[in-house]
């Protein structure tokens, strides 16, 4: 027998059987990486984690990680290959007798070795940003594949919108695909572009299975103006929101999607001119929450923010506003109307508002129509405070700001930087309204705060850097407690990267 092979014998033979990943109530853990082979090098960053759970209890993870070990074949080079990302998911299965999960696969589900739009200019392609949401017991996941802005013919970026869901059917993770091949996603849009606005997508229930297949929305942006790119004007980037609906067939195919509607057209980007802008990406950053279909007509709804960066007024504090509006299916045609549209700031009140985030749950809303929105303004000391609040629509009033407790409850903004600021809009019996935010002072923190309560408490403590919060929630409302599903992004000490970790209470 070869000496190498007897070798590898051996060390199988001698190795103690690997023990399963779990996590326990009230634990932080770092979710590990799978290395080697398609995946990539062990120490690659890993960032952007969203993060669902089930009617099953179970969660799923999605994020992304740098592939910089990948080299391109194709005729140029640009600092883009250098930051080649790829989506992977996490799943983890409830087991209802230990209450805990067991993380029990990890797939790669956005490569970067597939070429859609077939560029001849380069074999590699970025995917990047991915949202999960849960659908029943499966989960939706979108992502946006990215081309190479220094490439010829390219310099606008040209992009892919791609989807798959996922679903465990109780031995194995299914990934559905419309394809054999796992990495590459269904492609619901591949006629748009994302130079600056970087076309980061964020998916929206909007029916589980009322008619019989369930049904998913995705806003994204699409870049339409590109400033002097192909002999513009200077100032001029313009964006519009673009929405398309998607489902999953009986056959567990993904039908291709009708063409995108345009929710909002001509939307100011005024952030740093690309390559720059790259680092600012998500000045247009949209944030859906699911609404429940109209009584009357079981039209679709959902919940919609973005935001809008104009040029600075005076100084370099730049003109920020945040929209809020309930978005509604027309009755008789294909297009999307809001039905009403709450502005954020005035041409007089310049600072930089950013990062709109939304969460509902209409399930117990005593059929209101409520929202919950945080988002962060830069104040007069360069530091971020919040803003959290929450909102209802009806046809009389229009959009108002309501109040869910008595005495009224407020997040105090303090001189510490907070960043990324998340709600959590949960059931109304017993009040769940909560939110979550990462603070980088001394000490690292990601931070709860109860609105109920008045209450601030730290989920996550370090002393080397951590952030990008993400929520998920789950509950029974015949019974609590309920769940509560925390995900972050963490350097750990010694190391240039980051890691995702979880916390399950």
């Amino acid at each position: 027998m070869h000496l190498s092979l007897l070798l590898a014998i051996l060390l199988e033979t001698d190795s103690p059987p690997q023990q399963p990943f779990v996590v326990a109530q009230n634990t932080a853990d770092e979710i590990p990486l799978q290395s080697g082979g398609a995946w990539g090098q062990s120490d690659r960053q890993a960032d952007h984690a969203t993060v669902a759970i089930n009617e099953d209890r179970d969660i799923l993870i999605a994020y992304h990680t740098t592939r910089s070990d990948i080299q391109n074949t194709g005729t140029g080079r640009s600092p883009f290959h250098e930051s080649l990302k790829q989506v992977e998911i996490a799943f983890l299965k409830y087991d209802n007798q230990t209450e805990d999960w067991t993380l029990e696969d990890q797939v790669l589900i956005g490569s970067t070795d597939y070429n859609p739009l077939v560029s001849q200019f380069q074999d590699s392609v970025r995917c990047e940003r991915p949202d999960v949401i849960a659908v029943g017991n499966r989960f939706f996941v979108v992502w946006t594949r990215r081309y190479d802005r220094d490439q010829t013919g390219q310099a606008e970026e040209p992009a892919v919108l791609e989807c798959a869901w996922v679903e465990w059917t109780g031995t194995a993770l299914q990934i559905y695909n419309n394809s054999q091949t796992i990495g590459r996603g269904v492609k619901l849009d591949s006629d748009y572009w994302v130079r600056e606005c970087a076309g980061v997508p964020d998916a929206v229930l909007l029916d589980v299975n009322g008619s019989g297949e369930p049904t998913v929305g995705v806003v994204y942006p699409h870049q339409t103006e590109f400033g002097d790119i192909g002999g513009g004007a200077p100032d001029t980037r313009l964006c519009d929101l673009r929405l398309v609906v998607t489902t999953l067939d009986s056959s567990n195919q993904i039908p291709l999607p009708d063409n995108p509607v345009t929710l909002v057209s001509g939307i100011d980007f005024n952030g740093p001119t690309a390559p720059q802008g790259e680092q600012a990406a998500g000045l247009i950053l949209p944030d859906c929450a699911r609404a429940l279909p109209d009584p009357s007509t079981g039209v679709y709804r959902f919940w919609l923010a973005y935001e809008e960066q104009f040029l600075p007024l005076a100084g370099t504090v730049p003109d920020g506003r945040i929209r809020l509006c309930l978005v509604e299916q027309n009755v008789t045609g294909p297009g999307w109307d809001a039905l009403d549209v709450h502005t954020f700031g005035i041409a007089g009140s310049p600072y930089a508002r950013r990062r709109p985030n939304l969460s509902s749950f209409p399930d117990d809303a005593n059929g209101l129509d409520l929202v919950s929105i945080a988002f962060s303004k830069t104040n007069t000391t360069g530091n971020d405070d919040v803003v959290h609040q929450e909102w209802s629509y009806d046809s009389d009033d229009g959009l108002t700001q309501s109040i869910t407790s008595e005495p009224v409850h407020e997040f105090e903004n303090t001189s510490d930087h907070h960043t990324r600021p998340i709600p959590l809009h949960g059931r109304t019996s017993p009040l769940v309204r909560r939110l979550y935010l990462g603070s980088n002072e001394s000490t690292a923190e990601i931070l709860e705060y109860d609105v109920d309560s008045d209450d601030l408490s730290v989920k996550r403590s370090t002393s080397e850097s951590l952030g990008r919060p993400a929520i998920a929630y789950w509950t029974e409302l015949s019974s609590v407690p309920d769940q509560f599903v925390l995900t972050w992004e963490e350097q750990a000490q010694g190391v240039s990267y980051s890691r995702i970790w979880i916390r399950v209470f």
